[in-house]
């Protein structure tokens, strides 16, 4: 879908964009990932058309189409427009009920999505651009930080209408369970260069993980392990140990069992639905066919997503259950 080659020389900090090179093709979800201030906004704003390559290019298919939200879109929001006529605004060709369907996705369900812009919080009004990215008819989106400003659940209604997009998704976040959801692909600001990792972000992590990182932080990630006390401190140190154990396995182990029921809650439900969705055919119910597809789909996406999360927590589990049989393996030595 786009292809980007050695887009960038002169741009201060993002002299590191020299030679960078990468496709993005159909549906995949590509994540900027680095500390601020390395390039990333710069990089989305050149595949955006708003800066110019200083060397190399920027090469996009014929019939692509890029919807951009940047940082300071939220500030582009018009304050008297309300919630719909701006969710209308980003594709007038929706019918009120399609706009009302997306209104009610970012929780701006009934009545609420007659409120003017000028009356919302921050992170009310990022929940209605996000609303005008799922309205968008576009096949290719550029994202930068679209969850600032967004609680728990918008973030969860995000990577569910990210996964049910048909396009192309390239975004900077720095929220490590929405990489995880969704990237397919990363360009990985670290130490000073800049590198196209070719699969996802866990496995960037297990693969790879943050050079800079591990050459700034090893030696004092190893200095600060806890050596062995010795006599009467030992039993303390020890029962410090177990207690820190305790509380972090639990919490993981707290956050897989409240996904597992999530999880078994939607199964429950969909069965159900899928049978009122093919009466609804029947009756040939159009509002009704409408709204039951968008919630069934939404279901298995968010089934989806759970199940992803799920295995992710399962290896952080192992991983810290692994460190803390060697912590206290070491006491025992």
């Amino acid at each position: 879908m786009l292809f980007a080659e050695s887009v960038a020389k002169s741009f201060g900090p993002v002299d590191v964009l020299d030679e960078l090179s990468f496709i993005v093709g159909d549906r995949e979800r590509v994540g900027l990932v680095g500390p601020n201030g390395r390039g990333k906004t710069t990089l989305l704003r050149l595949l955006a058309g708003e800066l110019a390559p200083v060397t190399g290019l920027v090469k996009p298919t014929v019939n692509l189409k890029v919807g951009y939200f940047g940082q300071t879109n939220v500030d582009r929001l018009r304050p008297d427009y309300s919630v719909e006529e701006e969710v209308r605004q980003a594709n007038p060709a929706l019918t009120r009920t399609q706009v009302r369907t997306l209104c009610g996705a970012v929780m701006f369900g009934g009545a609420s999505a007659e409120k003017r812009i000028s009356v919302l919080s921050g992170g009310e009004r990022s929940r209605v651009l996000l609303g005008k990215i799922l309205a968008t008819p576009v096949n290719l989106l550029l994202l930068d930080e679209p969850t600032n400003h967004l609680d728990q659940e918008s973030v969860d209604a995000f990577v569910e209408a990210v996964n049910a997009f048909e396009g192309a998704v390239i975004l900077v976040t720095h929220i490590e369970r929405v990489l995880s959801a969704l990237a397919t692909k990363l360009v990985v600001f670290d130490g000073g260069e800049v590198k196209v990792f070719d699969g996802g972000y866990r496995d960037f992590l297990d693969r790879v993980g943050w050079q800079a990182e591990a050459a700034e932080g090893g030696k004092a990630t190893r200095a600060s392990r806890q050596r062995p006390a010795k006599g009467r401190n030992a039993r303390r140190q020890r029962a410090e140990i177990v207690a820190r154990r305790s509380k972090e396995i639990g919490v993981l182990r707290g956050k897989v069992e409240a996904i597992e029921a999530e999880i078994f809650l939607l199964e429950s439900r969909l069965p159900g639905e899928e049978e009122t969705l093919i009466e609804a055919s029947r009756r040939n119910d159009q509002p009704a066919i409408r709204t039951l597809s968008t919630t069934t789909s939404a279901a298995r996406v968010r089934i989806e997503i759970l199940f992803q999360e799920m295995v992710a927590l399962g290896e952080r589990l192992r991983e810290a259950e692994k460190a803390y049989v060697e912590e206290l393996g070491d006491e025992n030595g």
